[in-house]
Order: structure tokens, then C-alpha cells, then sequence
């Protein structure tokens, strides 16, 4: 080749698959290796995402709680020099990786996030001056945007429109997102002050979408909604093929305030307001208005609805939810990437000969933490799911 242009673009393309497949299969063989070598990088990068630097991180770690408004975070320390003194901070991004090696002695590169570093702290000892950092995902940026002026999004907009319109506005323009045909059936308003992320998850919940999250690349993902256990499996963790540690599984979850009817209400401008129930009459669920012989009311308040038969639909995903949820466990993994908001896991760890726990089945995953060191573990959260 001479050392010019871009190899890949020479190779037939049946010689570009093959190659692909490969190292496809190295990659996925080097994850689930028990002695793979492993390493990790933080890199300085421009708000547009340009590399500008390797930062020398002391340590890291990544975690992620589904139910937060902004879903991770990083905190690192790392060592300073003269050339960090006159970073812009306010318009800087960090960027995490891990990166393992491969067979053929490459090292293959998995991003974990690109988070908005808060002002790092600074500290000086005998041995050098290190910065602590504290960032979050890019939907933060969506959090602290705020609407200057009441935003009125009209009636036969395209939803898709409406919301890649609130994203772009916010200066975010890498967004993934599900095939979104539906119109607004009548106007909707959001006051002055109202931030972009609720404008941008009000528009989701109204089409049946989960609330808006960032991949490990940095991209904004609107996804669909699914039943739990509708749901595609994104991880499959067996005790006989990746080391799954120290299971702690939970018998129920906190029943107390599950509710068993839940409301859903939307008001229109004009006409009567939109509702939807759903009742849990389940005779089998210990939950259900009648074998608790009470009810347990939520009323959730949304600012829009495509029609009856999505806010239907909403308040049955919700009602699901509440009864397909029915255990919490807790394990450890090697470090593993590509794990996102809300991942569906497929756990089998087989009880062991004291007679301690085991686990089976699918499980929704709602937390990790992840240290960013060799060697180091990951721990997950998650709630068991059932097919009702």
C-alpha cells in the first residue's frame, strides 16, 4: 500500500466482510476472555468531540442509576501539567475508553461516555498536582437548557421534528433515534423556564418512548417503550462462561406504595381532558385491588398524548410494570462496555454448595458502577422480570 490512503478501500468487498467478521469475533472473544489484559483512557475533547489530549488518570470511576434525570456520571482524578492550567472547562468534554487486547496483539477500543466535566478542584502534594473531576452525560445539557419564552409546538408537527428541533436547539445534533411517524393531534404549550429535557421526554412519553439517554459513543438514543418482558436481551451473563460474583438477591421488592390504579390525564384547550385507567383486578397478584382490599392510586399528569389509544397504552406499560417486577439482585462482572440505560440482562448463577442464592432469568437492569482500573470490577443492580 505504500503507507497511502485507507487500506479498506482497496479490499473487495467480500474481503472487507470476511476481515470485518473477524475482528468482530476477536472483539467479542477478548470481552468474555477470564485473562483478558485490559486497560483504560480518559482523553480532553473539544464540545464537538475532538481529541485534544490523553489526560494521565490516577483513577475513574463510571456509574449509571436509570431512574435519574441525567443517567451517568464520571468522577476521575488525574495528574496535572502547565497545559491543563488553561483549559476551558466550561466547553470541554472528557471521554472515557476502555480498551483490551486482542489475539493478533491489537488493542481493540470501547467508548464508555462522554461526559461535561464540572470545575475541576485542584490539589498540590510533594509528589505533583492532581484535578479531581466530576462530569455527566450530554443530556445534561438538555437539564440546564431552559426555554426563554413559553414554546407552543403545533398541532400536525411531526413528533420526530418536534423533538430532534428541541435536541438541535440545545446545540446537540449526534441523535438516534427510532422510526417516529406520529403527528401532534392538537397543540401543546410549555411555560418560560420549562428545560429542553422535559419538553424532549413529555414528547417521548407521548408516543410511548423511553425518556431520552446517551450511548457510550456520546449520541442521544430515543428508543420505544417495550413490556418488560417484551423487551430484546442486551447482555447474557452465565456463571459458566464470564465470572458473575457475589449475587445478593432480594426475596420482593418494597410493595408498600405500588400502586394498583393508575391514572393518566392530559388536558386539551379544547374539549374535555384525555384519561386513561388501568386497574390491577389480577386475582393472582398479591397487589391487586382486591387481595389488598385497598387501592393504591397514581395519577400521572401528561402534557400530551398522540391519541386515547397511546395514553392507553401508557398507562397499561406503566400498570405492567408494577406487577412484572417481582425480585432485586445485585452481582459483579468483569468491566464490561456497551452497557446503556435500562439494558435487559440475562443472568444464570447457579446457587452454590452452601445453599446461597442462585438467579435465573431476566432481569432489568437499573444501576452499575464501574471502576476504571485492571483488574477492577463492575457492580450491577437490577429487577427481576416475569412473563405474565
Amino acid at each position: 500500500m505504500g503507507g497511502y490512503g485507507n487500506p479498506w478501500m482497496v479490499m473487495p468487498p467480500v474481503a472487507r466482510d470476511i476481515a470485518d467478521s473477524r475482528m468482530a469475533d476477536m472483539r467479542a472473544r477478548a470481552l468474555v476472555s477470564r485473562a483478558r489484559h485490559e486497560r483504560y483512557r480518559l482523553y480532553l475533547c473539544s464540545r464537538y468531540g475532538v481529541r485534544l489530549r490523553a489526560l494521565s488518570m490516577i483513577s475513574g470511576r463510571i456509574d449509571m442509576r436509570a431512574d435519574a434525570e441525567v443517567p451517568t456520571s464520571i468522577q476521575c482524578e488525574v495528574a496535572s501539567d502547565a497545559g491543563l492550567m488553561d483549559v476551558d472547562w466550561a466547553s470541554a468534554r472528557i471521554q472515557a475508553a476502555m480498551e483490551i487486547m486482542l489475539e493478533d496483539g491489537s488493542w481493540g477500543e470501547w467508548p464508555l461516555g462522554v461526559f461535561l466535566p464540572s470545575t475541576p478542584s485542584y490539589r498540590t502534594t510533594a509528589t505533583g498536582t492532581t484535578l479531581s473531576i466530576e462530569g455527566y452525560d450530554q443530556t445534561v445539557i438538555l437539564r440546564e437548557d431552559r426555554v426563554l419564552s413559553p414554546v407552543v409546538i403545533e398541532r400536525g408537527e411531526r413528533y420526530a421534528d418536534a423533538i430532534l428541533g428541541q435536541i438541535n436547539q440545545a446545540g446537540i445534533y449526534t441523535v438516534l433515534m427510532d422510526d417516529l411517524d406520529a403527528v401532534l393531534p392538537a397543540d401543546v404549550t410549555y411555560d418560560m423556564g420549562t428545560s429542553r429535557l422535559e419538553i424532549v421526554n413529555s414528547l417521548l412519553t407521548a408516543v410511548n418512548y423511553q425518556a431520552v439517554f446517551a450511548n457510550g459513543a456520546g449520541a442521544l438514543i430515543c428508543r420505544r417503550e417495550y413490556l418488560p418482558y417484551e423487551r430484546q436481551v442486551d447482555h447474557l451473563y452465565m456463571d459458566d462462561h464470564l465470572s458473575v460474583l457475589a449475587p445478593e438477591l432480594g426475596t420482593d421488592m418494597d410493595a408498600f406504595d405500588v400502586p394498583n390504579v393508575i391514572q393518566a390525564v392530559v388536558s386539551r384547550a379544547e374539549g374535555e381532558p384525555l384519561t386513561a385507567q388501568w386497574i390491577n383486578d389480577d386475582p393472582a397478584s398479591k397487589l391487586s385491588v382486591a387481595n389488598r382490599g385497598r387501592r393504591v392510586v397514581r395519577i400521572d399528569q401528561l402534557a400530551d398524548a398522540l391519541d386515547e389509544a397511546a395514553l392507553t397504552a401508557y398507562v397499561r406499560m406503566e400498570g405492567y410494570k408494577t406487577l412484572a417486577i417481582v425480585g432485586s439482585v445485585s452481582f459483579a462482572t468483569a468491566p464490561m462496555p456497551d452497557h446503556g440505560v435500562g439494558d435487559m440482562v440475562f443472568l444464570r448463577i447457579f446457587a452454590d454448595k452452601d445453599d446461597g442464592p442462585g438467579a435465573s432469568g431476566r432481569y432489568l437492569e437499573t444501576g452499575y458502577s464501574m471502576e476504571l482500573s485492571p483488574g477492577a470490577s463492575m457492580t450491577h443492580t437490577a429487577e427481576k422480570v416475569v412473563i405474565l
